[in-house]
């Protein structure tokens, strides 16, 4: 059977580091291997490499002795003609990168090795915003470099700019294929009567808020907090709780000083990591997001939405994104711990309009969300650059 010019030979799927990252990375590797998949017909025709495979946790269905240790950014040029043996034996004519660098000297043996096809995925900004001279000079340096993708995926809008307008990568080789989230496990239903109440002991007349995702400053967990000393202390409700997951050992104690000594100390839950999301999730009132720096469509907020939640976030780059607003959720100005404390306190007493939201949270995320999306949307992509090469 004669294979079409958009069906690969083989892939190989470069990691910038380790097996075994993480949740976030969990995902993008079960998504990679899917595409490769579909890309090749046949897993025994994809290939993953790590900076080390000592922690193992490859991708579910990934074939044995189908995960190998090569570091991206070597200059060694034994370890360089090794990889472009690997792929030339194989019969590896694209290649899938996660998060690479310009002008490395790996793309260029991966040429050797009879590569066709180089494709890097991002999944964090490219560089700065720039503009003027330093824009044009970026440019340049693109266009010279010997060594590069030929094409750039990027999760948001907010993240190409920063490829485009930042890196000086040519727009027309860049693509967006949005986060993607399993929207039959994150769903509204999914959480029993009691459940925050029997994990958290968070009393069941409470609205819960949810915020999930790192303790970095710029994540504006502090604006949460102080949020809700305002809906707590200023405003006397007692029907809103605040749930923080994501926090690791002792990284609560970075913004004790915030709530500790006020009333709203008894309404702040950190609840650190948990393998019980879905359930969660299901039975919170809505979500937060109130970043005070760079972000992105996160993760969080599309499992949020398919688990039928209202958001509010900041109106940040890709955070733009992640809602409709008046629709799907409502945004706040950076730090504005008094905006955001009055969009708390109005979901709680309009709970028509919050439902109404939270309907049209989870249906934006069926449509646009999904990891079947995701997974369709990067497959398309790489099928439409085969014949081009």
């Amino acid at each position: 059977m004669t294979r079409s010019s958009a069906e690969a030979r083989g892939l190989l799927v470069m990691i910038h580091g380790p097996s075994n990252m993480g949740y976030a990375i969990e995902h993008l590797e079960r998504l990679f291997l899917e595409v490769g998949q579909g890309l090749t017909g046949d897993s025994e025709r994809v290939w993953f490499s790590y900076t080390s495979t000592d922690d193992g946790g490859f991708p579910p269905d990934l074939p044995d002795g189908h995960a190998i240790e090569f570091e991206p950014t070597t200059r060694e040029p034994a370890r360089l003609r090794w990889l472009a043996a690997f792929v030339r034996e194989r019969g590896i004519d694209t290649v899938l990168g996660f998060d690479q660098r310009l002008g490395l000297p790996v793309h260029r043996w991966l040429r050797r090795g009879g590569v066709e096809l180089i494709v890097d995925y991002l999944g964090a900004p490219a560089s700065d915003l720039n503009r003027g001279l330093v824009l044009l000079l970026k440019r340049l340096e693109v266009a010279c470099r010997r060594g590069k993708p030929d094409a750039f995926v990027f999760e948001t809008e907010a993240m190409r700019a920063t490829g485009v307008r930042g890196r000086g990568l040519p727009s027309r080789s860049t693509h967006v294929v949005p986060l993607g989230v399993e929207c039959d496990r994150f769903r509204p239903d999914r959480s029993p009567p009691g459940y925050l109440s029997e994990a958290f002991g968070i009393p069941d007349d409470r609205r819960v808020f949810v915020y999930s995702g790192h303790m970095e400053r710029r994540k504006g967990v502090h604006v949460l907090l102080d949020a809700f000393v305002r809906v707590v202390g200023e405003h006397g409700r007692r029907d809103a709780h605040l749930l923080i997951l994501g926090d690791r050992p002792g990284e609560r104690e970075r913004f004790a000083d915030i709530t500790v000594g006020t009333p709203a100390d008894a309404f702040v839950t950190f609840g650190g990591y948990r393998p019980d999301m879905p359930e969660i999730l299901a039975g919170c009132y809505a979500g937060l997001i109130a970043s005070t720096g760079w972000d992105s469509h996160t993760r969080s907020s599309v499992e949020m939405a398919a688990s039928g939640l209202p958001l509010v976030v900041s109106r940040l780059q890709g955070l733009v994104e992640v809602i409709e607003p008046g629709v799907t959720g409502e945004f706040i100005e950076p730090g504005r711990d008094d905006q955001l404390a009055e969009r708390i306190i109005d979901l709680i007493d309009a709970p028509e309009k919050r439902a109404a939201m939270g309907r049209s949270a989870r249906a934006r995320a069926v449509r646009e969300g999904s990891v079947e999306a995701q997974r369709a949307a990067l497959l398309s992509i790489l099928r439409s650059l085969r014949p081009q090469m």
